[in-house]
């Protein structure tokens, strides 16, 4: 008998326009990052704060310079630097905030304020103080952030959270740090490696969560870099969503993973996925930004394609999209930020080159904008 045909999937419902077009012409008043990368970005109330690797910031007027290691922050209204001063002993990837407004860190970092926190840590955003309450050893990095409530899902590439065999991907308690035991994602054959969460993103309502990475199945069942899942109860559900569009074989076989950054429409009616991957040509998934329409069950195509002829697409970790619209002083305003660079350049050794990252001889570096 034929296999049943694919659910037909609903035609793309409108999305929320902004209330502003941005312009493309940058604010002149925020600090720079003097040396580095900026990998993280996000706002709490006024305050914009920053991650990555680096050491030091200056003034808009390049004036002043501050020591700041891997996290900084600034007003959003006049881009002056906020006091926040944490000791981190590694790079930070990702941040969120805390339902009571703490800022979580992930990154791959051993110690707080000289304090043991492997990759997970929870900080006032406002002095820097560590909430010695959370607690959540990691025992690899820590790459991508989302809370809903008082939950938080933490992707990366490790295999344990509180000594527990997790693949890459948890669900927290975002005040504590305690385990949710009972929730397995339950990522499986990583490509080249042990499977890892690369990035993710929530639909609007909490419901949802999609992750990409380097994974081929998901709680037995073949989910090629991407999968969603149910998170509304006590378990990880792997949803009937699927797409076979990013098959780990489509772009350089020196790629463990192409797949780069998702996130959600504020409606939640579809999502959009960027990719690096070397090579680049009509069907291809390497070097695209494609739609997805989140409705529906069974095998999904890209609404649309964008083909950026060889140049890699990277989700900034900001969301900056989102944080524009919560913000007036950026409505017609770009916010100066500088991207990731090299850290997920051509080849699929991650930030420098971790341990564990695939390694990946005589790849040329992506190209890099002009």
């Amino acid at each position: 008998m034929p296999p049943a045909a694919p659910s037909p999937v609903p035609p793309a419902a409108p999305a929320a326009r902004p209330p502003r077009i941005v312009s493309t012409d940058p604010v002149d008043w925020t600090p720079h990052v003097t040396d580095g990368r900026v990998w993280a970005m996000a706002l709490l109330g006024d305050t914009v704060v920053v991650g990555g690797e680096f050491t030091a910031t200056t003034d808009a007027l390049r004036q002043a310079t501050s020591r700041r290691r891997n996290l900084m922050a600034f007003r959003l209204s006049d881009g002056q630097l906020t006091p926040l001063a944490v000791d981190l002993d590694g790079p930070v990837y990702a941040l969120a905030e805390a339902p009571d407004g703490s800022l979580l860190l992930g990154g791959d970092f051993t110690l707080v304020n000289g304090r043991q926190r492997r990759s997970l840590a929870r900080v006032d955003p406002a002095t820097g103080r560590l909430h010695r309450s959370f607690y959540a050893p990691v025992d690899g990095d820590v790459r991508t952030l989302a809370v809903h409530g008082s939950d938080l899902y933490a992707g990366g590439f490790y295999r344990s959270v509180h000594g527990l065999p997790r693949a890459g991907l948890a669900r927290l308690d975002a005040m504590s740090g305690q385990l949710d035991e009972g929730f397995e994602p339950g990522l499986a054959q990583g490509v080249g490696n042990r499977p890892r969460a690369e990035a993710m993103s929530l639909s609007p309502d909490g419901s949802r969560l999609v992750v990409i990475g380097n994974f081929t199945r998901v709680q037995g069942r073949e989910r090629h870099q991407l999968a969603e899942f149910d998170v509304t109860g006590p378990r990880a559900v792997v949803t009937g969503w699927s797409t076979a569009f990013y098959g780990a074989d489509r772009c350089d076989s020196r790629f463990d993973s192409y797949v780069r950054g998702i996130d959600h429409s504020p409606d939640g009616a579809y999502f959009v996925v960027v990719t690096t991957g070397h090579d680049s040509g009509p069907g291809l998934p390497c070097t695209t930004a494609a739609r997805f329409e989140t409705a529906g069950a069974g095998e999904h195509t890209p609404t649309w394609i964008n083909h950026t002829g060889g140049h890699p697409l990277r989700r900034r970790r900001d969301r900056i999209g989102r944080l524009r619209r919560r913000s007036p002083a950026l409505a017609g305003q770009p916010l100066r930020a500088q991207d990731d660079g090299a850290r997920r350049g051509g080849a699929p050794r991650h930030r420098g080159a971790r341990p564990g990252d695939r390694p990946c001889a005589g790849l040329e570096p992506d190209p890099q904008p002009g």
